[in-house]
């Protein structure tokens, strides 16, 4: 598994330098299949077993004759002989430098590999063999390329060798590379941008038309859980890749929309957060990072709620995604639901009747609007379905090929499937793609699955029916992120019952979730002391303000005065001062405060600055009171 890999990295390295070809990123492992071909006329066949041999994983036979041609024309590596034969020009393939490249992604590959064996026995004391490691490693690229995995020869074989424990270490590993390790997360990324480019190769029968072909003319309609990340209605790690998505999607003129039955299921999310909160009085999440999650974790009101509810379509519509009613069924195009109705049952259990039906009016609505037809191209399929539900997409998939056809344009896609194959084709590729897409999955890896979530939280109700934890600890059990990462560590290292020690994670978690109140308390208490420094700042600066025009208004209508006086209030005689008009009051002010200046030492500035400053102070006085009041 661990030459998969690093041929995954060889794939991403060809890219970084050759740019959005497709084809071209594959050339060196082309040239490394034909050095291996003894024969120096081999046919289609022939090469496509050495390079699947080579590569490690299984290629279409269109995805073949298009590399062919590439090295046919473009490389001169090979000439094409009649009836579907080639020829090597061994003089042209000895010049390959595959080797180079994949020997230096080999020794980066195993240098992971020994960081994530000493990461499992320093961190959780997990002795992990070096032979196994690349097997975990390509756990985390199933989680993102899901195709590959069902392509490989021996992909049942490891797919039944692993359990959720050994991608918990993984999601673990990654997370903490992200943080703490960059030269081991930018060599996990690596595989994952490699596996990105390749898993393309199954979405058209000819490889060429992968990043020539623009999707403009094909309708995206999404479900409701990516509607509800695209609006914020989630965790941050799983939002940004939709956001992603529509950013790539808006900037190649993509139509994106969703179904009116899609709206009304998620206005009934919300519509019974709204209730529940009614009548109890908090939310118990189904799983965690849903919608009842979103509303706990933020503390979102009835009142909000209610305003939620009221705009999800004018939002929806601020953000390019339009509601529209789905089309008529036409029975000529139509699916057969109740066999598919069938085949999701027999998957999804646990799933509500109304649920599953929602997910079958999507199906045959887009089925409708494709003319009851395959297809065989993605950017010609009029319509597809992207679902942030893997599963749902794998099996949808698989009863259309079944009942249908074959199609290279599945009729509903998993969100991250689709997103590569939109970053292919976009011109202005996002270089946070693979790595917030590899996050997203880590954090959704690390959160508890629907089935243990389920188990605690009855454990969880059973101990607070009997009186055993009360409302402050049900509260940091159920919501507290805290008891959540307990809860997957304890899950990790128990064998059996792991519910008899809920009480351990109620005391670790209330530890970690009281270091945190005392953190958010003290970034808190830093906050209202900053603010009050700024707002000390703020209101020196008014009254100073203050002070400086009050004194030279003061200042300036003193020296008007005083020129006034010496100018036109100077009697010519004592004895037109008697007489008490405007100029001799004038001219006496003058003369007071000169005899004042002169006997007491009395200052006109220092008496402006005192009558300013007190005006200064006043309105200090009243801003306070005014900011103390609101």
């Amino acid at each position: 598994m661990d030459r998969f890999l690093v041929n995954m990295a060889v794939v991403r390295v060809n890219w970084d330098k050759k740019g959005s070809d497709i084809l071209d990123n594959y050339i060196p492992l082309v040239h490394e299949a034909l050095d291996k071909i003894s024969a120096d006329v081999f046919s289609v066949d022939e090469f496509k077993e050495k390079f699947v041999e080579i590569a490690e994983f299984k290629i279409p036979t269109g995805a073949v004759l298009s590399l062919l041609k590439r090295a046919t024309n473009k490389y001169q590596l090979l000439e094409k002989q009649p009836q579907g034969i080639y020829k090597i020009q061994r003089d042209r393939v000895k010049s390959s430098g595959f080797s180079n490249m994949r020997d230096a992604e080999q020794r980066r590959y195993n240098g992971l590999v020994q960081k994530f064996v000493d990461y499992c026995k320093k961190q959780h004391a997990v002795e992990v063999e070096e032979e196994s490691a690349s097997t975990y490693f390509f756990e985390v690229l199933y989680d993102i390329a899901p195709l590959l995995f069902a392509n490989l020869s021996e992909a049942e074989k490891i797919k039944a060798a692993h359990s959720d424990k050994n991608k918990f270490l993984v999601s673990k590993f990654v997370a903490y590379s992200n943080k703490y390790d960059q030269e081991s997360f930018e060599s996990i990324l690596s595989f994952v941008r490699g596996s990105m480019l390749t898993e393309t190769f199954y979405y058209s029968q000819n490889a060429t038309d992968i990043t020539n072909k623009p999707l403009k003319k094909v309708v995206v309609y999404f479900d409701t859980q990516f509607l509800v990340r695209i609006l914020g209605f989630s965790q941050r790690e799983l939002c940004i890749p939709c956001e992603e998505l529509m950013e790539m999607l808006s900037d190649m003129d993509v139509k994106t929309r969703c179904f009116r039955n899609t709206l009304d299921e998620l206005h009934g999310i919300f519509f019974a957060a709204l209730n529940q909160l009614d009548q109890y009085g908090r939310l118990s999440p189904n799983k965690p990072s849903d919608v009842f999650d979103f509303i706990n974790q933020n503390s979102i009101t009835p009142s909000d709620l209610l305003i939620i509810i009221n705009s999800l379509e004018e939002k929806l519509n601020e953000r390019k995604i339009f509601v529209e009613e789905k089309p008529e069924i036409v029975e000529a195009f139509s699916l057969n639901e109740n066999a598919l109705s069938e085949r999701l049952s027999s998957v999804f259990e646990h799933q509500s009747e109304k649920a599953r039906a929602h997910d079958i009016d999507c199906l045959q609505a887009i089925f409708q609007l494709r003319g009851g037809r395959k297809q065989d191209y993605l950017d010609r399929c009029k319509a597809i379905f992207i679902t942030t539900n893997a599963q749902l997409a794998r099996i949808s998939t698989l009863f259309f090929n079944e009942q249908y056809g074959h199609s290279n344009a599945s009729l509903c896609m998993g969100d991250h499937v689709f997103t590569s194959l939109v970053w292919m084709k976009s011109v202005k590729k996002t270089a946070d793609l693979p790595k917030d897409r590899l996050v997203a999955n880590c954090y959704s890896a690390l959160l508890p699955s629907d089935s243990l979530w389920s188990d605690y939280i009855s454990e969880v109700n059973r101990l607070k029916d009997k009186g055993k934890i009360n409302e402050h600890d049900y509260h940091v059990l159920i919501h507290s992120m805290a008891a959540r990462d307990q809860l997957m560590d304890q899950a990790f290292s128990s064998d059996e019952n792991m519910f008899g020690s809920v009480n351990t994670i109620l005391e670790k978690a209330k530890k970690i979730y009281t270091e945190e109140l005392g953190a958010r308390l003290e970034h808190a208490e830093n906050e209202v002391e900053y603010q009050t420094k700024k707002m000390d700042r703020i209101i020196d600066i008014v009254s100073l303000a203050v002070y400086r025009i009050i004194l030279f208004s003061i200042i300036g209508l003193w020296v008007l005065l005083l020129g006034y006086a010496l100018m036109y209030t100077s009697p010519d005689s004592i004895s037109d001062i008697r007489g008490v008009d405007i100029k001799s009051l004038v001219f006496l002010v003058l003369l007071v405060v000169t005899i004042l200046n002169l006997i007491f030492g009395f200052k006109l500035i220092d008496f402006c600055k005192s009558l300013a400053r007190k005006f200064g102070r006043k309105t200090a006085v009243r801003i306070r009171n005014f900011i103390d009041n609101t």
